[in-house]
């Protein structure tokens, strides 16, 4: 799977959420849905997509990326201001 391919899957999956999301709420909730998304699915998406995968990431270069876990540190974001990681 390519980066690009990755990245759209991703998105793919955050505009679900946020309109899941936003049609419960009965309002358009914006990025509130994205920080939401990925507070809560970011990191299981992508060990989902990653272990079903039969090799790495390919990068537009032709490189595999490293696990994307290896080294991270978990983000929390906190509204209406957002901190940075």
């Amino acid at each position: 799977m390519t980066l690009h391919e990755f990245i759209v899957l991703q998105i793919e999956e955050i505009d679900r959420h946020k309109w899941i999301e936003s049609q419960k709420a009965g309002y358009d909730l914006g990025d509130r849905a994205v920080f939401d998304w990925v507070e809560k699915h970011a990191a299981a998406f992508r060990r989902h997509v990653l272990e079903s995968m039969d090799g790495g990431l390919e990068f537009p270069d032709g490189s595999v990326a490293p696990p994307m876990d290896a080294g991270a540190t978990r983000c929390n974001f906190n509204f209406p201001k957002h901190r940075h990681c």
